[in-house]
């Protein structure tokens, strides 16, 4: 519907169009006179041979061709004599026409001109043999049209005003002047008589792009001045085909002024080529627009896929080259915290650590809005415990609830339906920024999280997560405002943020099939509201087995053999302290080459593959190692965050994939997912002979 809408549209543009241009063809439309119309105020200026004053009187062969065109229409006139020119004669309403206007762009923002009816082509005057220097002064007339030609020829050229042509000559010939500007016509050029004894000293040269069309200048302050100007216009083209203009010149100047006719007929030439030409583009443009609509749909697609690359590209890049060096910080903290540093020291460590890490969730915030407005987030549902994703949010957020003295409240007696299949890692996300909000905005009482469900059909639940607090509330009328990216009500330095987490939050509940609401009140708190389907999940019994002790679990880390490919200095230090603090036995190599001789001539147990590095990157690396045949479990410890990243190395044949900055807590997992089986257990597990 909308492409029809669109091509009628332009089809009806084009017919109106050419019927305009058809009707202003064939004179439809024309100058029609009003007896009760008040006389037009034409305002002129002494600028001859154009015009010039006798006696109080307009004269000049402008004013002739002007006057017997308004005659020929019978449109009422009165001449008016404002020495300061068109633009402010027309401009302030003080004339209705004027006889001839250079027509200038600048000037259609406050008078009409009409289609030209004469034209003039300026010529630099320069000493012989100087034409093609930059002149440092220029001499010509005090007319805007050559101020205007000065100053885009000859920008850095100081202007002297003459009143004549004449003296514009003279005083280049004389070297007052480094060169002038005039526009010769024949009837200029008897004016020029007096300057002829220069001539044999000067060069005359066109000036490019110096060629300028004159009209009827018209007032916008009179809404019927312009139809005047066009009449008047198309009258005196008549008067140059029927010789009207030859004889009167011819008589009263001894030039019959031809260039008008052919400037008219070169006008109308164009004219009538310009209509033709529109007519056969809305010809073809009409057969061919179906086919220049696909191929403009192609090339749209392919510069927005184009465009998304370069911008996940970016992105990528800037999470690699940000998130590296706040490994180093993150990492370097982590390892001082257990230096047993002064209790001094430590609060230097913590403010460091805690930092970084909200900068973290700042790049985090952008990479997960860009993913959203580029299309490419995608959900991984798996079955999740509810209790344990809420309890870990609670457990996390209890310290920092009570280092502002607020009781943080957690209640699930209503959740009735714990497993489910969701994506706990993007809830816990949404969640969890929804507490913390909570606390940052509470200067005191308390926070509570509700967790409650029931059922939605066959199979199906609705869990319904309400946090609430006693903090300063969001006012009503800001309230529509509150999920708008990059939005932030409260401006208050000390609390930060990018104004995305909200943003996020929603998009990320929506994404899940649910929705995100909120209500409050100013000054007593507020309540955020999360809705989302979910199936119920009845897990079959999981065999137990035997539990090890976290002290155990040490001890079969400290058992592992580990290959580190890291070309960062500073990372290959940070990542070697985490494992040599685990005990682990650590090689370490600088790029994915050695990394690859290495994998083949030791055996270790697991290989943690940095992604960008010189020589062979990580994927490149990981190719080779499994071309070889070794099935060593790799990693992939990259600061690249994006989802087409992982789907690369898991291709590469990467078994996992761990982001930096390094969380110990998802280090210490990772760790032990990958812990070789112990000689007992591989005893228990061989068959009896």
């Amino acid at each position: 519907m909308s492409k029809r809408f669109s091509y009628f549209s332009l089809a009806s543009v084009i017919c109106l169009g050419l019927f305009g241009g058809v009707a202003a063809q064939f004179g439809w439309g024309r100058w029609h006179p009003n007896p009760s119309a008040a006389p037009f105020k034409i305002g002129y200026n002494h600028s001859p041979p154009n015009t010039f004053l006798v006696d109080s009187t307009a004269q000049g062969y402008a004013v002739d061709i002007f006057g017997e065109a308004c005659r020929r229409l019978r449109i009422p006139v009165e001449w008016v004599y404002l020495p300061d020119g068109p633009d402010k004669g027309l401009g302030e309403g003080q004339a209705d026409l004027w006889t001839q206007v250079g027509d200038l762009p600048s000037r259609h923002a406050y008078m009409y001109i009409s289609r030209p009816w004469n034209a003039a082509t300026f010529y630099r005057v320069s000493p012989a043999g100087r034409r093609s220097s930059a002149p440092a002064s220029i001499a010509i007339r005090p007319l805007p049209i050559f101020a205007a030609i000065a100053n885009s020829q000859f920008p850095a050229a100081k202007q002297r005003i003459y009143p004549a042509d004449a003296e514009v000559v003279t005083s280049v010939c004389d070297g007052t002047a480094d060169a002038g500007l005039i526009a010769p016509g024949r009837l200029v050029v008897q004016e020029l008589r007096s300057a002829a004894h220069c001539f044999d000293r000067l060069e005359f040269s066109p000036v490019h792009g110096a060629d300028i069309v004159w009209g009827v200048g018209a007032t916008l302050k009179r809404p019927d001045a312009r139809f005047a100007a066009d009449a008047i216009r198309e009258e005196i083209s008549r008067m140059a085909r029927d010789g009207a203009i030859s004889t009167h010149a011819l008589r009263k100047y001894q030039d019959p002024l031809n260039e008008l006719a052919l400037i008219t007929q070169l006008d109308e030439s164009q004219f009538r080529h310009d209509w033709m030409a529109a007519g056969i583009l809305t010809l073809g443009a009409l057969l061919l627009g179906l086919a220049w609509q696909t191929r403009r749909l192609s090339l749209a697609r392919r510069a927005a896929e184009d465009s998304d690359r370069a911008k996940s590209e970016f992105l990528a890049s800037m999470s690699h080259e940000i998130r590296t060096p706040m490994n180093g910080i993150i990492g370097m903290t982590s390892l001082l915290r257990d230096s047993q540093p002064t209790p001094q020291q430590a609060e230097y460590i913590d403010t460091v650590h805690t930092s970084a890490e909200a900068l973290l969730q700042v790049i985090n915030d952008i990479l997960d809005f860009s993913k959203f407005a580029s299309g490419k987030f995608s959900l991984h549902p798996q079955p999740c415990h509810l209790n344990q994703v809420l309890d870990a949010i609670y457990r996390l957020l209890t310290p920092i609830a009570n280092a502002k003295s607020l009781r943080f409240i957690f209640d699930t007696a209503g959740l009735q339906h714990s497993r489910v299949i969701l994506d706990s890692g993007r809830l816990r996300q949404a969640v969890l920024n929804l507490c913390y909000n909570a606390i940052k905005f509470t200067a005191q009482g308390q926070v509570t999280l509700v967790a409650s469900s029931q059922p939605a059909g066959p199979g199906l639940a609705r869990i319904r997560i309400a946090v609430r607090d006693t903090g300063c509330g969001i006012p009503a009328v800001k309230l529509p405002h509150l999920f708008q990216p990059f939005t932030q009500l409260h401006r208050d330095a000390n609390l930060g943020g990018t104004g995305l987490g909200l943003a996020i939050s929603r998009q990320l509940v929506q994404a899940m099939g649910g929705e995100l609401s909120v209500s409050s009140q100013e000054g007593l708190g507020s309540e955020f509201l999360l809705v989302v389907p979910a199936p119920v999940v009845t897990l079959a019994p999981e065999k137990q087995s035997p539990m090890l002790s976290p002290a155990a679990r040490n001890g079969e880390l400290a058992l592992m053999r580990v290959l580190v490919a890291e070309d960062n200095e500073v990372n290959r230090r940070v990542i070697l302290g985490l494992l040599e603090k685990r005990g682990m036995q650590v090689s370490l190599v600088q790029n994915g080459a050695d990394a690859v001789q290495q994998a083949t001539a030791q055996t270790f147990d697991i290989i943690l593959m940095d992604n960008q590095m010189p020589v062979l990157d990580g994927v490149g690396a990981t190719r080779e190692i499994r071309r070889a045949g070794i099935q060593t479990p790799i990693i992939a410890f990259t600061a690249s965050a994006m989802e087409w990243e992982v789907h690369r190395c898991r291709q590469a044949g990467m078994n996992d994939v761990l982001f930096k900055p390094v969380d110990l807590r998802a280090l210490d997992e990772m760790l032990r997912r990958y812990v070789p089986p112990s000689p007992a257990a591989e005893c228990q597990q061989a068959p009896s002979s």
